[in-house]
């Protein structure tokens, strides 16, 4: 659907299938594990254009190595848990890409006007603020609250 902020709708992503759900209100988690279905945001460049090149190209390439994307989010989950378990009290221990998706889920892929691609997660650890990261193609360069993958 496209408004003046920009385009949303829902995508199928295979490599994301057996994370958690995380369709409830701000990317809750639920209880199943998901197929692969969700949101999809790309910010608008001005009320009468919808996106750029740059964006539809970054988008293409993410979907084009998403399971790469979702190993190489895992192995940043795992890499940072010794500094995410002092900030947050209830981070799970996270020593495989196994346990990684038993306590997130991807709820929105947000294609930011900087042509980089951030993923909104849910995450078991801090369902209020959630997890968000920010890509570089398939490198994570930040891993924060929900706001990294959409803030500019």
């Amino acid at each position: 659907m496209w408004t003046e902020a920009g385009w949303s709708g829902r995508v199928e992503l295979p490599a994301f299938t057996g994370f958690r759900d995380a369709r409830g209100p701000y990317g809750r988690l639920g209880r199943a594990s998901t197929r692969g279905a969700v949101n999809l945001s790309v910010a608008a460049e001005s009320p009468l254009r919808a996106t750029s090149p740059g964006r539809v190209s970054a988008y293409a390439r993410f979907v084009d190595d998403q399971a790469g994307v979702a190993a190489a989010v895992a192995e940043a989950l795992v890499r940072a848990a010794p500094r995410l378990s002092a900030v947050y009290p209830a981070f799970p221990t996270l020593r495989s890409v196994a346990e990684v998706r038993e306590h997130v889920g991807l709820h929105c892929v947000h294609v930011r006007p900087d042509r980089r691609v951030g993923l909104e997660l849910g995450c078991s650890w801090d369902p209020e603020h959630g997890l968000g990261v920010l890509l570089s193609g398939k490198r994570v360069v930040a891993l924060g609250s929900a706001e990294v993958a959409f803030e500019a």
